[in-house]
């Protein structure tokens, strides 16, 4: 009480003011000084890229396509069940071949149709000695190029024979699939009808 009765209430915030200016300006020079080194500091900014820009940026090939023409015959492969039907591709030499190498539809001279099934009636040893069912595969179809536009057609199932004729012209389904080089393989189905 006698403090405040000796010095009135504004004269000690007063004297309290003048006593933290000092140590306000302080505060104020540390932080400009703080503001001024960050501004003396290099940024780099960096932009995280492919490892193999040191080399330089390489032009990227576009994707490619290969069409290779077939006839509609052989859309008809597929798992239905625990039957596998696939085909066989030939050349004239009876060489087996892979039909998106080709380059001219006309060299492919024979096609088989194989339907495979495991026969679980019967088994075999396998290299481990386990008991094994029977995987079997027969051809149901045979089709053999017999001129320039016409296949021979036999049927093993029904033991029965006729022939196709083929219309290029015609391209009846289309399938994308990858190709062993990152390339796409367009097979396009050209229709077959038996000849007259």
């Amino acid at each position: 009480m006698m403090l405040s009765s000796r010095y009135p209430v504004s004269r000690l915030f007063l004297l309290a003011a003048v006593l933290c200016l000092p140590f306000s300006a302080m505060s104020q020079g540390r932080k400009k000084k703080k503001a001024k080194e960050e501004e003396d500091i290099p940024v780099f900014n960096y932009v995280i890229d492919d490892p193999m820009d040191v080399f330089g940026r390489q032009a990227t090939a576009g994707s490619t396509f290969k069409t290779v023409l077939l006839p509609d015959i052989c859309m008809h492969a597929g798992v239905f069940n625990d039957t596998i039907y696939r085909y066989e591709y030939y050349n004239a030499a009876h060489e087996l071949i892979n039909p998106d190498t080709l380059t001219n539809y006309r060299d492919l001279k024979f096609i088989s149709l194989l339907r495979g099934y495991t026969d679980t009636e019967h088994t075999y040893k396998d290299a481990s000695g386990v008991q094994q069912p029977l995987p079997v595969s027969r051809i149901i179809n045979r089709y053999d190029r017999i001129g320039s536009n016409k296949w021979l057609c036999v049927d093993y199932l029904n033991n029965k024979t006729g022939s196709l004729t083929e219309d290029t012209g015609d391209i009846i389904h289309r399938d994308t699939v990858a190709g062993s080089n990152g390339s796409s393989i367009v097979r396009s189905y050209y229709r077959t009808a038996p000849a007259k």
